[in-house]
């Protein structure tokens, strides 16, 4: 698998930025690509570039539980992924109706940070 299909894609990434999530991963997007940087200039990398974050760096964001909600990812056919906070009364209903799609876990993981980031389920 690529790299770019195993980080957040660039508007995301920049959106995530915007809202204020701690710009610290292993890679970041610069120049149009993402690179990898040493553990030893992420400092600098931290001023001058956004944050691609990984599927693991975006799942320890993630609360396990919001209210009565369970985290709940899922891979449907054809390689695609959707997230969602469910359980409630039934078991299957879905938080606010929020389900996140997307070929890309780490795209559906983000989009998921940024509506609970935008709706004051996150600080």
């Amino acid at each position: 698998m690529e790299l770019i299909n195993q980080v957040t894609c660039k508007e995301l990434s920049q959106k995530m930025c915007e809202l204020g999530f701690k710009q610290e991963s292993f890679f970041y997007w610069w120049n149009g690509k993402v690179e990898w940087v040493h553990p030893n200039k992420r400092r600098y990398a931290k001023s001058t570039k956004i944050a691609a974050f990984t599927v693991a760096e975006l799942g320890e964001m993630l609360p396990y539980k919001i209210k009565d909600w369970y985290l709940e990812i899922v891979k449907e056919k054809k390689n695609v992924f959707y997230v969602a906070y469910s359980g409630g009364k039934w078991g299957f209903e879905v938080m606010g109706n929020k389900c996140f799609r997307d070929k890309s876990e780490a795209d559906a993981r983000a989009k998921m940070l940024i509506w609970l980031k935008e709706n004051g389920y996150l600080k």
